[in-house]
């Protein structure tokens, strides 16, 4: 039986207040039994801190004195759980609920394709569960990452496990041999990109991702139109194209780069 690790997206403030019951309850609904629980508690006090391990007394409870953000945060415990001999790592928001065979579904196809490095669950909305949150994320030729077939109806005929871009980082599954290959979460990144920089890197070492759409999560998702989220998406998606594209395609890709930053 293989050793796995889940580790619920770090909490931040009053997070888990609204988010960790429901998404907790179905981690513990699953049919595979056989997982040890990792919260981190970004910009950790006392009360946060307590009401994560009251939560979840069978959870290890990382608590961090700043806000790491989404990439530093998971880090924290990534680490850990690196030196432990697990063989995979579930990383799973927790604005999230997943359905009992969530786990045992990425595990079997994570299995059956070793050159897996991270397979992504089928990301469904909440509460329009047949709503389609993510069916794998793909990349622009600008950088801009986005969800595959977002707000669509599902179809059953979807199901098979295929290839994608990138996993989003709401709900998969790592093969700890691949993250020991290519590294962790760019810190630099800090929140959005920071998933689609890590199967850049899977692929460009010849590591796959694929999606397991039988592994079904329900994501409480809330598309925010702020200031602050265009900033960060925008910044870490030039700092992903500089880190993987190559200057002549740097070169080529200027004029209408400009033209859409003026934009």
């Amino acid at each position: 039986m293989v050793k796995v690790a889940v580790l619920v997206s770090p909490n931040y403030k009053d997070y888990a207040k609204k988010y960790l019951a429901d998404c907790l309850a179905s981690l513990r609904a699953q049919t595979y039994k056989e997982f040890d629980l990792f919260l981190v508690d970004n910009e950790s006090t006392l009360e946060t801190c307590l009401l994560l391990q009251s939560s979840a007394p069978e959870a290890t409870v990382i608590p961090l004195e700043k806000n790491e953000g989404f990439a530093g945060g998971n880090n924290a415990a990534l680490k850990i759980i690196l030196v432990q001999n697990y063989d995979y790592v579930f990383l799973v928001n927790m604005d999230t609920v997943s359905e009992p065979n969530c786990l045992s579904e990425l595990i079997a196809a994570a299995e059956a394709y070793p050159q897996a490095a991270a397979v992504q669950v089928r990301l469904m909305l909440w509460p329009d569960k047949q709503l389609i949150n993510s069916l794998g994320n793909q990349t622009h030729f600008l950088g801009f990452g986005f969800g595959k077939d977002y707000r669509k109806t599902f179809c059953a005929k979807d199901n098979a496990i295929k290839e994608i871009c990138y996993a989003s980082g709401a709900g998969v599954l790592y093969r700890v041999k691949a993250l020991k290959s290519v590294g962790l979460y760019d810190e630099e990144i800090w929140m959005y990109n920071e998933d689609q920089d890590i199967c850049l890197r899977f692929w460009l070492a010849l590591w796959q991702t694929i999606i397991a759409p039988r592994a079904v999560v329900y994501h409480k998702y809330e598309f925010s139109r702020s200031i602050t989220k265009y900033y960060w998406m925008d910044r870490n998606r030039i700092i992903v194209m500089l880190k993987h594209y190559r200057l002549a395609t740097l070169i080529v890709l200027a004029p209408i780069f400009l033209l859409v930053e003026l934009g």
